[in-house]
């Protein structure tokens, strides 16, 4: 398990190399320079495991999409696939998230994509069912009656 939120703030150069003179630009503070290692020190195997779901999630959405029969989606979904791209770098060799400029483009892109892979499935048309024979009750059937358009 992790240390818990905020661990990493506390560490020092002489709690990670074991000693004191290792100064980076007058902080003392150790920064792992990439946000999969930060989550897990942090939150542990739960934080970084939610972390490598979301990516898991996001990049399989991707590719369906990319996969759309459909040219317009497939087009909109290329345009952000180089965001997407850097965010991982950047979160595998530096701190994605407190970097403004890569962070807030970043996660409207993921955002667009979910959007867009759950509106593009809301208006697929759904597979034909087969169909299931008629459950058969052992109430007595009511005759099918119409509505007044009063009634209504």
């Amino acid at each position: 398990m992790g240390q818990g939120w905020g661990y990493m703030w506390s560490l020092t150069a002489n709690d990670i190399f074991g000693f004191e003179t290792f100064v980076t630009g007058g902080n003392f503070f150790i920064y792992p320079h990439n946000d999969f290692l930060y989550l897990f020190v942090e939150l542990g195997v739960v934080g970084f495991g939610l972390l490598f779901l979301f990516w898991l999630s996001l990049l399989k959405k991707v590719r369906r999409l990319t996969r759309s029969p459909r040219e317009p989606i497939r087009y909109r979904v290329m345009v952000l696939v180089p965001v997407l791209i850097v965010m991982l770098m950047v979160q595998m060799f530096d701190n994605g998230f407190a970097i403004a400029f890569v962070a807030d483009k970043f996660f409207a892109a993921a955002g667009l994509v979910f959007g867009l892979y759950h509106s593009t499935r809301e208006s697929a048309p759904l597979p034909p069912r087969t169909a299931r024979p008629a459950l058969r009750s052992k109430s007595p059937q009511l005759p099918a009656t119409r509505l007044n358009v009063g009634e209504r």
